[in-house]
């Protein structure tokens, strides 16, 4: 990197597991100057609704992920 800081990517159609070719966004990455990578991958449900997202960090070679999910109660 020559001098940015900071780069984000939101996709639709590509890079994550599920394309999502109505307009919602599949997924987010973005990137700091330390090397340090971060993506969130979303999931809808029927409504189109944000139902999850998925969360992976990468810092060096030193990678984590988690999901999370929020269930509305009906």
């Amino acid at each position: 990197m020559t001098g940015n800081w900071f780069g984000q990517d939101l996709s639709c159609d590509y890079g994550f597991t599920a394309n999502q070719l109505n307009g919602n966004i599949a997924g987010a990455k973005w990137k700091t100057r330390a090397d340090r990578a971060f993506a969130y991958g979303y999931s809808y449900d029927r409504a189109n609704r944000l139902a999850s997202a998925y969360f992976t960090q990468r810092n060096g070679a030193t990678e984590s992920q988690g999901l999370f999910c929020d269930q509305p109660k009906l």
